[in-house]
């Protein structure tokens, strides 16, 4: 069953729930558009969307005006705000973690990655994969380092609450990633959500797929 994104209005049910979800932001930018000309030239489903996210980020708290995030960036990973108009125009939200981080998850996982450097070479490494498993059906294995781009991190976070993403011997890529939130591909199918009344005002709860 698909997994649609949701209205991210509605996904602050309580204290620390916002960290199951995931910020996907909009595409753009030179780097995009590179390759995303070569997703278009291999992927089909990709080649198909409408609406193509590139940066993804963790949602961590919910402010009047915005929204503090988790995310890799230039030039080191970090928690930084954007705007309710920003995050209504350029963000889609998708449910993933089954479970609620409690706090020593959270700021364990903070001591180890804020502040790590970013990975921006991963982007060549990640274009030259999409070549080679499209053509040759071959995979090339992760960089394992300690810098990060916002793919890696969003990877590092779901495998540290125990549901991954992608599988930890790929390069995280954002195809993948998707369809996974998506519920399109078979790796890990997300939970379907429903609408409810909760002591936050609405908020989302999950329930398994009929």
């Amino acid at each position: 069953m698909k997994n649609s994104y949701i209205d991210y209005t509605v996904i602050f049910p309580g204290p620390w729930a916002v960290y199951t979800y995931f910020f996907l932001h909009e595409g753009g930018g030179p780097v995009f558009k590179f390759i995303n000309f070569i997703l278009c030239l291999v992927n089909k489903r990709w080649r198909k969307r409408l609406w193509k996210p590139w940066h993804i980020s963790v949602p961590v708290k919910k402010t009047m005006t915005g929204w503090w995030v988790m995310e890799g960036a230039s030039p080191k990973s970090r928690i930084h705000w954007y705007s309710n108009e920003y995050i209504a125009r350029r963000v889609r939200a998708y449910h993933w973690l089954d479970v609620v981080p409690n706090d020593e998850t959270i700021q364990s996982f903070f001591a180890s990655y804020i502040g790590k450097q970013y990975d921006v070479q991963v982007y060549w490494w990640t274009a030259l994969q999409y070549l080679v498993r499209h053509f040759l059906n071959r995979r090339i294995p992760r960089l394992l380092d300690d810098r990060y781009t916002c793919w890696e991190l969003a990877c590092e976070w779901a495998e540290a609450n125990g549901k991954p993403m992608t599988s930890k011997y790929d390069c995280p890529m954002i195809t993948d990633i998707l369809d996974n939130l998506e519920g399109v591909t078979n790796d890990k199918v997300p939970q379907n959500l429903i609408r409810v009344d909760s002591p936050w005002g609405i908020g989302m709860r999950s329930v398994s797929p009929p």
